[in-house]
């Protein structure tokens, strides 16, 4: 097999019309290697071209975001439910060789976007399986963030526990340590929440997401599903990303606008850049303690200021960008004004020429914030 690069960038413009919906992606593999993004389009049973971006985050051994990275996702992508194909695929070769603890333990997240363009509105189509992220804007404004996959999903939890999946007398384990980013330097390290699912064999196995590729079916398919329709004039930017990113710059609960912000004015490459330097950051930490009546606190008296390892400290990051972007028609004309204004010597008509421009909005200049803000300056620093 051809080997595959596993840090990616890239980036193509779709003209929809008089308009233009640009896709870019970008991956850095900063820990275990797992992070995968893709992109591309297929014309639907409709005769509609569907534009898609995937994010997918593989964790345990590499072997399920190994068949993702290697499967036709343009073929794959094309289905109705596409993580069916997905699983099937990675269940066919996990059974195909011996079956350990560690087969179980291979998976990957997934969150995947499509956008069809109709006659009278735009239909944006997630699904979401695991803690992956992903983020919608309309008109420069957040209207949307995927819910995780995880222990403190309520619904997950029903759905395991009812489908007899995890240790009903323990199902959330805690152990190792966990961070929570809760400013721009300042972090909580706590105690890390687990699910315990039950194996075949009767032994247990903890894992962060509530469900995930992979896993040999352990942990269940019930991917969550959520379709936005807009009107066709509306901009709109979709973001996908792995908790690489989410982990260093959260797009839910505390702290969360400035980086849903930051996020909206961003390219897929300057969002993972930020997330790097963000992993390689000096940081004043708070801990999660235990007082002596098992009462858990957090000490805000001691912030000693750490860096991540180099080796095991940094997770991999992966992001991918889908902005539509209405054309502006900018109309330069030859104007003879010498009947407005007064002449210069020799009798000499003032005339002002240019040709007709059009172009798609920049990036630079969204709507729905202010150039002149510079609330987010140190975020580089």
């Amino acid at each position: 097999m051809n080997s595959i690069e596993l840090n990616q960038t890239a980036q193509i413009q779709n003209i929809i019309g008089e308009n233009v919906l640009v896709q870019g992606f970008e991956s850095l593999q900063l820990g275990s290697k797992q992070d995968y993004c893709s992109q591309g389009s297929y014309v639907n049973s409709e005769g509609k071209q569907v534009y898609w971006s995937a994010a997918f985050d593989g964790h345990g051994s590499s072997d399920a975001i190994s068949i993702i990275r290697r499967a036709n996702l343009f073929e794959i992508m094309a289905k109705d439910n596409p993580e069916i194909e997905l699983q099937r695929q990675i269940d066919e070769f996990m059974n195909s060789k011996h079956i350990s603890r560690e087969s179980y333990r291979s998976g990957a997240t997934m969150v995947l976007a499509k956008v069809t363009f109709y006659e009278t509105y735009t239909e944006i189509k997630f699904t979401n399986i695991g803690d992956s992220s992903g983020i919608l804007y309309v008109n420069g404004e957040p209207i949307f963030v995927t819910k995780e996959h995880n222990f403190e999903n309520g619904e997950e939890m029903v759905r395991l526990m009812s489908e007899g999946r995890v240790n009903t007398k323990m199902p959330i384990v805690k152990t190792s340590r966990a961070i929570e980013v809760y400013s721009r330097n300042k972090l909580l390290s706590k105690k890390g929440s687990y699910i315990n699912f039950v194996l075949p064999d009767g032994n247990f196995m903890e894992l962060s997401p509530s469900q995930s590729l992979g896993h040999l079916g352990v942990c269940g398919l019930n991917p969550t599903v959520t379709v936005f329709r807009i009107l066709p004039t509306d901009n709109f930017k979709i973001v996908l990303c792995s908790d690489g990113i989410t982990d260093m710059m959260p797009v839910n609960g505390v702290g969360s606008a400035i980086w849903l912000k930051f996020i909206q004015k961003s390219t897929a490459k300057e969002i993972v850049d930020i997330a790097y330097n963000q992993w390689k950051r000096e940081w004043s930490v708070s801990q999660e303690l235990v007082d002596k009546d098992r009462s858990e606190y957090i000490d805000l008296l001691k912030m000693p200021k750490v860096k991540f390892p180099t080796r095991g400290g940094y997770d991999d990051c992966c992001c991918a960008v889908m902005e539509f972007r209405k054309a502006v028609l900018t109309e330069w004309r030859l104007v003879d004004v010498s009947e407005f204004m007064p002449r210069l010597s020799n009798d000499i008509p003032i005339r002002l020429s240019a040709q007709i421009v059009e172009e798609a909005a920049t990036s630079s200049n969204k709507e729905g914030y202010d150039d002149d803000d510079d609330d987010d300056d140190d975020l580089y620093n």
